[in-house]
């Protein structure tokens, strides 16, 4: 559950609804949740609860996501504090986000956009205007990428501190230098989570995905390289890295 503080608590607020959503399980589908008064709850419960906090003054990408994934029909709808959102209000907050500020190199929010994307040439989220501007700013995000890539193998960790690239949210911190030196597992995280990013882009944006060889080549490596005491320490990029590989090597 969102606010509670435990151990196994989701690492994104709303994360786990959108895994569910992905699984397309249904409004009706039961839910047990151990250590909570009621116990049981259905995924419609988690919505209705999600509808009432939704919030763009926080981490909000996979609540968006649920929303367009559960409902992509509705025009507009409103949190307990009254606040008013649409798919179109939402989203272009999303894209001022400071990405400096934001989870694992800022790629969920890109990810995001990506997905909405997707959704919207099913479902018509967005008005052309709009549809225009987020192609703008992934292949910006695609520009800024290859313009900071450490090697050939792997993604900055600050990729979005690239001039191409501030233009859509100033970063609090200063612009990223060639001579940057980051952790094995800082490059994981961006490496793993940008070919995550590739896999949900919409066809109006093209990537060649050849390019994508020599980071699977990087993962590859580091996964191998990374002592298990460190995979579990260092779970999110160990985890995502796995993740890419392996369903690189099942295709």
């Amino acid at each position: 559950m969102p606010d509670r503080i435990s151990v196994v608590r989701q690492s994104h607020d709303d994360q786990i609804i959108s895994m569910l959503a992905d699984q397309k399980l249904r409004f009706e589908t039961d839910l047990n949740v151990s250590g909570t008064p009621r116990g049981k709850y259905s995924i419609n419960n988690l919505m209705a609860d999600l509808l009432a906090r939704f919030s763009t003054r926080h981490e909000f990408e996979w609540s968006l996501l649920c929303i367009a994934q559960y409902d992509p029909e509705m025009k507009s709808w409103s949190n307990r504090f009254n606040e008013q959102f649409t798919f179109e209000i939402a989203v272009k907050e999303l894209i001022k986000r400071d990405l400096s500020q934001s989870s694992c190199c800022g790629m969920h929010v890109c990810t995001t956009v990506a997905s909405l994307m997707q959704l919207d040439d099913k479902h018509h989220l967005f008005t052309q205007e709009t549809r225009e501007l987020l192609n703008a700013y992934l292949e910006s995000a695609l520009l800024a990428i290859e313009e900071t890539r450490i090697d050939a193998g792997s993604v900055s960790p600050r990729w979005y501190q690239s001039p191409i690239f501030v233009k859509w949210a100033q970063p609090k911190t200063a612009n990223i230098t060639k001579s940057m030196r980051f952790s094995l597992t800082d490059k994981m995280l961006a490496t793993s989570h940008f070919i995550e990013l590739c896999s949900v882009l919409p066809e109006s944006i093209e990537y060649d995905p050849r390019k994508l060889t020599p980071m699977y080549q990087f993962l590859n490596a580091a996964i191998i390289k990374l002592p298990p005491h460190l995979g579990k320490q260092h779970i999110c990029p160990y985890s995502h890295s796995l993740k890419v590989v392996l369903s690189a090597s099942e295709k």
